[in-house]
């Protein structure tokens, strides 16, 4: 069975979302998203999965796992 929708999130999953968005609202053009950001992404995804947190954050998880590879290499 499935986890529920509402589950609560770690604060630092709030936290990364937080930065995202405003990332997303500041940003100039198509930059890209800083090295920092995927970082912690990566990190979080690692500890409770890539699946919950590309969710949390408005990621798709192919998204991140794709820049996870290229970006770990």
């Amino acid at each position: 069975m499935g986890k529920p929708k509402d589950e609560e999130l770690p604060v630092d999953v709030e936290d990364l979302r937080a930065r995202i968005l405003d990332w997303r609202i500041s940003r100039v053009g198509r930059e890209h998203m800083p090295q920092e950001i995927w970082a912690e992404a990566f990190r979080l995804a690692k500890a409770l999965g890539t699946c919950r947190v590309a969710r949390a954050v408005g990621f798709t998880p192919h998204d991140l796992r794709r820049s996870f590879k290229t970006t770990s290499m």
